[in-house]
């Protein structure tokens, strides 16, 4: 059992390539940016927004964090856009806040909250963060106290820029043509036949982007009951190097599925977690058995732990 605490190996799961996105303006990942230094207009934050079918982003600088700041961004978002059906956030109180709960309920606006390492949820307004930073980071020029100024420019040339993913910018998949440039006007095509154009390939790219990556694996799924090990993310997050501290926690037990791969475990506490799938590889149970009756472990299986009468908690190796 402790040997495969000390596993090298990465859990089995890989993104299965759905969007799970039925249509456009459906989904909303939104999320903030910051803090920044002191802007000229009293911001410190940008609110952020990104459209989970086209990936275009909505943003505005803000001064603080709050519920009444999100409040207030949603309606701006709303009143463009229209009413969505799904907005993904992390768990910040601003965004489970009572105003915010109830403006979603009135508009049958469901809310999903992130859980840690759950990358699958909001990989698109993650790396749209980091596009904003870099892009203001560049146009600002070491004075950040002017950073404001710069984030209409820096949005538009996010949206107009070509996605590697799609290979067309959000701009063109939202509104299904390209943005009027000056220098980039061609008299020689009809605007009409380019258009004509336009309406097939965006028809051709929403479709899909609602199939399945070729490149996707099978899906990981576990029932309730069986046992589970669960990577120990904060090695890395905290930057320790002791090989000799296990990758794995557990085993632990799997006693509920819940939607979006999230899957709820107890360990020997009877404290229960829910956690992605990412982070979860099945426990060999044979090979642990296998390894107390050798004397290869000292003490007993966890495994006790969840079998049909353990003797004493004393016996569960913790």
């Amino acid at each position: 059992m402790e040997c495969q605490k000390y596993l090298m190996v990465k859990p089995a799961y890989k993104f299965d390539g759905k969007s799970e996105v039925s249509e456009i303006f459906s989904v909303w990942q939104i999320d903030f940016l910051g803090p920044f230094p002191l802007s000229r207009q009293g911001n410190r934050y940008i609110i952020v927004a990104v459209e989970a079918l086209t990936g275009y982003p909505f943003a505005q600088a803000t001064g603080d964090q709050t519920s009444e700041t999100v409040l207030e961004f949603l309606k701006k978002l709303m009143s463009i856009f229209g009413v969505p059906k799904h907005i993904k956030s992390d768990n910040g109180t601003c965004f489970r806040a009572k105003n915010v709960t109830e403006l979603l309920k009135k508009y049958r606006t469901e809310i999903d909250f992130n859980l840690p390492y759950n990358s699958e949820w909001m990989g698109m307004v993650e790396r749209m963060n980091r596009s904003i930073r870099y892009s203001l980071t560049k146009s600002c020029g070491g004075n950040f106290k002017n950073w404001c100024k710069f984030l209409d420019s820096s949005l538009m040339g996010i949206r107009v820029s070509i996605n590697s993913r799609t290979g067309y910018s959000p701009y063109f998949l939202l509104f299904g043509k390209h943005p009027y440039f000056i220098e980039t006007q061609d008299t020689t095509i009809s605007g009409l036949a380019i258009r004509n154009l336009e309406i097939i390939e965006i028809n051709d790219i929403r479709i899909g982007k609602e199939r399945e990556k070729k490149s996707s694996s099978s899906n990981i799924n576990f029932e309730k009951g069986d046992l589970v090990l669960v990577l120990n993310q904060q090695l890395r997050k905290k930057g320790l190097h002791d090989k000799k501290a296990p990758r794995y926690e557990g085993p632990m037990k799997i006693v509920d599925k819940i939607a979006n791969n999230i899957y709820a475990v107890e360990n020997e506490k009877q404290v229960v977690y829910k956690l992605h799938v990412s982070r979860l590889v099945r426990f060999n149970a044979r090979g642990a058995m296998q390894m107390v009756k050798e004397g290869s472990v000292e003490g007993k299986s966890s495994l006790l732990k969840f079998g049909e009468q353990p003797n004493s908690k004393s016996e569960i190796i913790k």
